[in-house]
Formats: structure tokens, sequence, C-alpha cells
């Protein structure tokens, strides 16, 4: 999903191959967290919650050890920033977030919404699209949230759910049955 989206934001090259090496990483610093709360299927506490938010920073750590992966590294620990400056573990805001950043942040929250967690079963696709339309300009960058939205991308991340679905309980959104949203893919 993130090359898709970084193609579309107009990545090439050597900054198109940093952010699929990230895409694949951004979680490696999980490592460092204990599995009692990464496994926990109640609501993490402010300190376990303290401690998950180290992940990006021991992920870049672990990442900035090879000379190769530094830009992957700057990438891996801005994932979990906020458009609206809100994210840890710098706060930044806007275009200070490196894109590759946002755009791996936003493609792990659509992968988030859309899979099952030990805490809360899976969205289905109209839900998460709708999630994402309500995090434009706060949690996202709005243009890449119109991108994952809108035609041609949308059927890639449809497609993603698509895969999804095939290995979980089916998912039914009944607050959309019937209703033809926009940002659904063609018949």
């Amino acid at each position: 999903m993130a090359v898709q989206l970084g193609t579309a934001a107009g990545l090439t090259g050597e900054d198109l191959e940093t952010l699929h090496i990230a895409a694949h990483l951004h979680d490696i610093g999980k490592i460092g967290i204990p599995d009692a709360i990464l496994s926990k299927t109640g609501k993490l506490t402010e300190s376990e919650m303290k401690i998950v938010q180290t992940h990006p920073v021991l992920g870049s750590t672990i990442l900035r050890s090879s000379p190769t992966l530094v830009n992957v590294a700057r990438l891996v620990l801005h994932h979990h920033e906020r458009w609206d400056g809100g994210g840890y573990p710098s706060g930044l805001a806007g275009t200070a977030i490196p894109l590759g950043s946002r755009i791996v942040a936003i493609c792990d929250a659509i992968d988030a919404m859309l899979t099952d967690r030990p805490y809360r079963k899976g969205m289905c696709w109209e839900q998460c699209a709708e999630e994402v339309l309500r995090g434009c300009n706060r949690q996202f960058e709005a243009r890449l949230a119109r991108l994952v939205i809108e035609n041609p991308l949308r059927r890639v991340f449809w497609e993603y759910y698509q895969t999804i679905a095939l290995f979980t309980e089916p998912i039914i959104c009944f607050s959309n049955f019937g209703k033809k949203l926009p940002h659904l893919p063609p018949d």
C-alpha cells in the first residue's frame, strides 16, 4: 500500500525505495516492548501507553546502527506523528513530518483499522474510509487521505481489505447497508 500511495504522492527512485523499506520495518521497535503489553486485550494504562510510544525511537535506533538505513530510520522515527502536531515522539506537525512518515502513518492506520486486534474486531472498508476522511488535517494530511479514497488508488486499498477479509470472519457494515458512498470502489 505504501509504495502505491508514495507513487501517487510523487515519490520516485531512492525516496520510493526508502519508503518501501520503512513501511516494512516501521514497527521493528516493538521488539523492545513486552509481549504482555502488545497482546493485552484491555485498555492500556497510561504507563503502558508510554512504553508503547517508545517503539518509534527504539526502531529508529536499531535501524541507525546500519549506515545504509539512516534515511529509513528517520521515516520510522516519525511514523506516529500527526498532521496537527499531536503525535509522538517529537510532536512534529504538517510538512515538518517527512512525507514518507506521513505515508507510513496513514497506511499503518488503515491496516490497524481493517485487521482484528487483541482488543477489537477489524472494521469494514466503508467505516475505515470514513475514519480516514474524519482524520483529515488532524491525524492525516488531507491530500494523502484523498489519494487513498479517490480512484484509482482506492482500488489498491479495497483489494488489500478484500485479502484481509479472506483470512478473517466476514465483517458487515449495517450502518452503511444500502447506502452508496462516494468513496467505495465501482461495482
